[in-house]
């Protein structure tokens, strides 16, 4: 479908606002296993091998993850941690998901189980590296390697609505006399292992957020995560697929070329596309027209005053965007800084030799049929 200004769009709900669709798919309740593994959660979602996601992962797009939470993530490599067998004094102790943090989390002081004055602190405490021995849960470093090979880190947002972590964390005893973790605020207990994956990526990216579960409303959590969305710059801004019109975005900038195509062909790049600016405010859109080919060869610098229009585009050739394939990129050239938002659309190539016996070039690499590497077995 397309939307007021011709853009397409999807959207898969109808008869309600964004904000009630949002609260209803974020209104799990607080049943279930009591053993949450949110970081694992993730992991298995984003995991490449999980073709069910298939298209979810885009490299133009930017990737973010938030975990919206009153518990702290108890990912699990050995399932022994749920053997329902176990009291005081065994090894496991009691079937609680205290055995989440005495197992996954280590501090200044032993983990006491038995308390006579009723209550312990601990100080100093943080995730257990997987080279403890007593650890039982995967490493909080599996999931920030995993999200760094993702993306980079300057595409990577990451933040929490979670149990605050902010002080020395306090163990007492439950109804039955077995030890519990104390919660911080509300019902919420220390998101120690969450807290650590988004200071660590924060530190990676500087776009990572967290925000208390108890606070009375999450505006200022979702405006501060809004605010930390970059702002596009002058670009590039890499296109998905090869664009319909640039077959070789590299020989048409003079350039290595990334195809066997006759240069008058390989060194042409008028793409049907469409780009469009909206402010900052998501409120005015403005159609971007492509640079003038009398000027600067169709190709001027991203901020040049003396531009003739105001702002234009033209499709140019990075090689960060052709690492994996013969991608071109956006490249937005105005007056002066670009501010707002930028939307895309653009006719595509198909991305193989589809058909390895009609004697056409499908993917307009100069390669036909059987001579093209698709359609070698």
């Amino acid at each position: 479908m397309e939307d007021e200004n011709g853009w397409p769009r999807c959207r898969n709900y109808t008869g309600e606002t964004l904000e009630q669709v949002i609260g209803c798919i974020s209104t799990l309740g607080t049943g279930g296993c009591g053993f949450e593994q949110s970081l694992e959660a993730m992991y298995k979602a984003l995991n490449p091998s999980n073709t069910a996601n298939d298209g979810f992962m885009r490299d133009s797009a930017r990737l973010g993850v938030f975990f919206l939470t009153d518990e702290d993530d108890c990912s699990t490599k050995n399932s022994e941690l749920f053997n329902p067998e176990g009291g005081l004094s065994d090894a496991l102790g009691p079937l609680t998901d205290f055995r989440c943090t005495e197992f996954g989390v280590t501090c200044d002081q032993e983990w006491e189980r038995v308390m006579p004055s009723g209550t312990a602190t601990y100080t100093g405490c943080h995730s257990r590296p997987d080279t403890d021995p007593r650890s039982m849960l995967y490493p909080v470093s599996r999931y920030e390697n995993f999200l760094r090979q993702l993306k980079n880190s300057d595409e990577i947002i990451v933040g929490s609505i979670a149990g605050p972590n902010d002080k020395p964390l306090t163990v007492s005893v439950d109804e039955d006399q077995y030890p519990q973790l104390d919660v911080t605020c509300g019902t919420a207990r220390p998101a120690v292992r969450l807290q650590e994956l988004v200071t660590a990526m924060t530190a990676a990216s500087e776009v990572s957020s967290l925000s208390s579960i108890c606070a009375s409303d999450f505006d200022d959590a979702l405006g501060d995560l809004g605010e930390r969305l970059p702002v596009p710059s002058q670009g590039p801004f890499c296109l998905p697929l090869v664009a319909a019109g640039c077959p070789d975005p590299a020989a048409a900038a003079g350039a290595t070329p990334l195809t066997s195509l006759p240069a008058e062909k390989a060194e042409s790049c008028v793409p049907d596309c469409r780009v469009s600016a909206q402010d900052l405010e998501y409120l005015v859109y403005a159609d971007i027209p492509p640079c003038p080919a009398d000027y600067a060869g169709g190709r001027p610098d991203p901020v040049d005053p003396d531009l003739p229009v105001e702002m234009c585009f033209y499709i140019g050739y990075e090689p960060v965007c052709s690492a994996r394939a013969r991608k071109g990129a956006v490249k937005i050239a105005s007056r002066g800084p670009l501010e707002g938002n930028l939307f895309v659309y653009c006719p595509y190539l198909p991305n193989s030799e589809y058909n390895c016996s009609d004697g056409v070039d499908n993917d307009q690499d100069g390669l036909v049929d059987g001579q093209d590497p698709d359609c070698r077995p």
